[in-house]
């Protein structure tokens, strides 16, 4: 386990294919920090069969894919850098997921390592929180 590091989140999305379930995975759609109407993040659902490159930051992302509208999301698992017990995170500091999560009605959940689950971290006024955290020790 890497504390500096981001949940790896395949060994979910294999176990929610297992299951049967859609898994709609981020894909950077605009770079930059302006935030416009225009979302810098499109969502895409993947199969095993999907073929996925490395982004800009190394993680791999489908190439291709119709876009899944926000209203067919049924949960949201977002995995960070930290957390803290408020729900609120801390990432790469250019807002793409404080912009997505904003614009959600459905359930958010957390994912960091125990050793990257803080009291409190710090946050801004237009930082989004998610509803639980899930860590490898707890679920809050």
């Amino acid at each position: 386990m890497l504390a500096h590091r981001e949940v790896d989140t395949r060994p979910l999305i294999q176990a929610a294919w297992d299951e049967g379930k859609r898994v709609v995975v981020p894909v950077v759609a605009r770079f930059g920090r302006n935030v416009t109407t225009t979302p810098r993040l499109r969502h895409i659902a993947i199969t095993p069969d999907t073929p996925l490159a490395p982004n800009r930051w190394g993680i791999p992302e489908p190439q291709a894919g119709p876009t899944v509208p926000l209203a067919d999301l049924d949960l949201v698992v977002v995995p960070a850098l930290a957390f803290d017990r408020a729900g609120y995170r801390v990432g790469h500091g250019f807002g793409y997921y404080d912009e997505f999560l904003g614009s959600l009605s459905v359930h958010r959940v957390g994912l960091c390592y125990a050793a990257c689950l803080h009291d409190a971290v710090p946050h801004e006024r237009h930082d989004i929180a998610v509803d639980n955290v899930m860590t490898e020790l707890e679920t809050i």
